[in-house]
């Protein structure tokens, strides 16, 4: 049988961790780009990003919105990741012309 004491270290560390928990999460969500942070910021040169070559150019698509990026177009029935889902995180890959994410299948169909 398990000791009170013993019950309430393990009570006590799981609140810890909770708590401590919370607070990352709160700290994370509190992150927000500075004032004039795009003025620090190099913009990487896109000449390189053309539709022939299964890409496309994201307008202010970097991080803090501060560049534009170069995305990689994805075909029909390929993997895709719902922007809803990454609130703040960069997307590297779009569906193509005519086609949309899916957010239950998480594919590139095309709209009915």
């Amino acid at each position: 049988m398990v000791s009170r004491k013993l019950l309430f270290r393990q009570i006590a560390t799981m609140f810890k961790f909770i708590l401590l928990l919370t607070v990352a999460v709160a700290f994370t969500q509190a992150i927000v780009c500075p004032d004039n942070f795009c003025d620090s910021v190099d913009c990487e040169e896109l000449t390189d990003c053309l539709e022939s070559n299964g890409q496309r150019i994201r307008t202010k698509g970097s991080y803090c919105q501060c560049c534009d990026i170069c995305v990689k177009l994805l075909g029909e029935n390929e993997v895709c990741e719902p922007e809803s889902d990454f609130l703040g995180v960069i997307i590297t890959s779009e569906c193509a012309t005519g086609l949309l994410c899916d957010p239950s299948l998480r594919r590139c169909i095309r709209p009915v």
